[in-house]
C-alpha cells in the first residue's frame, strides 16, 4: 500500500482529478464500449490512464473462459498520456490504444495486483469504482 501513496505523492495528489471513460471491450468490437479506464490528472496536468484487463485478451480460450464466468489472469495497466486535455476522450483513447503500459509498476493495489479477472464479479468496472473511490478519499 505504501507504493500507492508514493505514486499519489509523485503525481501530485493535492489536486488530483479522476474520471472514467468507456473504451472498447475488444479490438474486434470497437462499438461495444463497456471497458472502463480511469483517467487521472495531477497538478502538472499530466494524464495517466489506469485499467484492469485480462492478460492475452485476444486468445479465444481466454474470451471463452470469461464468457462462462471463469477466472482468468489479469493485470493493472498504467499509461502516461501526453498533450491531451482531461476531457478529450477521443485523443485519450487514441493514445491509450497506441501506447504500451508503463514497464515499472509504480504502486500496489492489494487485491487487484497479480489478480484474476472474472467478467461478472471482479472486472474493470469494479476496479474503476475502487480506484476512483480510493483517489477521492486520499
Amino acid at each position: 500500500m505504501w507504493k500507492l501513496f508514493l505514486f499519489c505523492y509523485l503525481i501530485g495528489v493535492t489536486s488530483l482529478r479522476t474520471r472514467i471513460i468507456k473504451t472498447a471491450i475488444h479490438s474486434l468490437t470497437p462499438f461495444i464500449k463497456q471497458h472502463h479506464t480511469v483517467v487521472v490528472e495531477n497538478f502538472n496536468r499530466l494524464l495517466y490512464t489506469i485499467d484492469f484487463t485480462p492478460l492475452n485478451q485476444n486468445d479465444p480460450v481466454i474470451v471463452f473462459r470469461l464468457l462462462f464466468a471463469q477466472n482468468v489472469p489479469a493485470e493493472v495497466r498504467v499509461r502516461l498520456i501526453t498533450n491531451c486535455d482531461f476531457f478529450d476522450d477521443e485523443a485519450i483513447i487514441d493514445q491509450w490504444l497506441r501506447k504500451t503500459p508503463c514497464s515499472v509498476h509504480p504502486f500496489s493495489l492489494g487485491a487487484w495486483e497479480n489478480s484474476t479477472l472474472n467478467l461478472y464479479t471482479h472486472n474493470c468496472q469494479h476496479f474503476s469504482a475502487f480506484l476512483c473511490g480510493y483517489f477521492s478519499s486520499v
